[in-house]
């Protein structure tokens, strides 16, 4: 399970090959893209009120907004999913606070980490997105280490 996200700012942005957006049009585009984000965020905001008042929790995280029955996080998730199909371990990696409930639920034997900055219960950190192979290729090496010195 994995909730990743993330975004790469530049005045200057390659729109294909060979073709690059001059400064004036990638700002003309952002004004647009405002224009229809705060209508949207309003709407959102709207939208959370309502779910509040009906029994949802809300969890705002970086780019995203969940929202869960009260009661229902990622760790009754993980819980749930451990006792159905009784894996010897978990991986986990989260990047919001909508991932803390599952770091709390993850067993001795588990691994979590969190993707990006925040206040975690996750036992490692890797600093984005892109980092997320290179650690699970550090792990296998490590796993297939003892083995080699066994023959």
């Amino acid at each position: 399970m994995c909730g990743l996200s993330g975004s790469i700012c530049s005045t200057r942005a390659i729109a294909g090959p060979c073709e690059v957006i001059d400064d004036q049009e990638l700002v003309k585009a952002e004004i647009e893209r405002m224009k229809v984000a705060k209508p949207l965020h309003a709407a959102l905001r709207r939208f959370a009120r309502r779910a509040r008042r009906a029994g949802f929790a809300v969890a705002h995280g970086r780019r995203v907004t969940e929202f869960l029955p009260r009661g229902v996080d990622k760790g009754n998730a993980i819980r749930a999913l451990r006792r159905l199909l009784e894996p010897d371990s978990v991986f986990y990696f989260g990047d919001s606070p909508g991932d803390e409930p599952a770091f709390a639920a993850l067993a001795r034997r588990d691994l979590g980490v969190r993707v990006g900055s925040g206040p975690t219960k996750a036992d490692y950190r890797i600093p984005g997105p892109r980092d997320v192979d290179r650690f699970l290729r550090a792990v296998l090496a490590a796993r297939a280490a003892p083995a080699r010195k066994r023959r």
